[in-house]
């Protein structure tokens, strides 16, 4: 015998199991992002960010990949909340669909490395801030030294001819 509640029960489980498969994609992405800034973190330090532009093009498609999955994320979150008429995920009973253990676990998770990744970011942001500030002030050094040699090479236009008086 078929019952809509069986029918509704299943697709959320599906739904919730989607999810799920979400996070974890979700969860490789930002391991990327991790590994990277720590890669990055090991040219700054090593060739004052002569690579800076290549780790962060990669970064960038990662973060588009998590973009994608957020969208998807959100509109399974959606229709989840249609199906059972709920306002937020919360409100779930944990124990009837204990994938949302899983869920709420995987979430944590992420949001630990995101905040992991956001102390190795600002680490390599101010890092970049002071070779910038090494590279100005050896140019300011760089150019002191240039005036100083300039004036050095300038033949003295103030100065008039040198008459000499003879006795006659």
């Amino acid at each position: 015998m078929f019952f809509w509640g069986d029918y509704m029960k299943e697709s959320v489980e599906q739904m919730l199991h989607r999810l799920v498969n979400l996070l974890e994609e979700k969860m490789i992405a930002m391991e990327s992002i991790q590994a990277l800034t720590l890669k990055q973190k090991e040219d700054i330090e090593e060739n004052l960010g002569d690579n800076i532009n290549s780790f962060i093009d990669k970064k960038q498609v990662e973060i588009d990949k998590i973009n994608t999955i957020d969208e998807k994320f959100e509109d399974i979150v959606k229709k989840i909340k249609v199906e059972l008429g709920i306002e937020s995920l919360e409100q779930i009973d944990a124990d009837r669909f204990p994938q949302l253990k899983v869920i709420r676990k995987k979430t944590e998770e992420i949001i630990d490395l995101a905040n992991s990744i956001m102390k190795l970011e600002e680490y390599n942001k101010n890092k970049i801030i002071e070779i910038i500030d090494q590279i100005k002030n050896d140019l300011k050094t760089v150019k002191l030294g240039q005036k100083s040699v300039k004036a050095y090479e300038k033949p003295n236009i103030h100065v008039g001819g040198i008459y000499i008086d003879r006795k006659k």
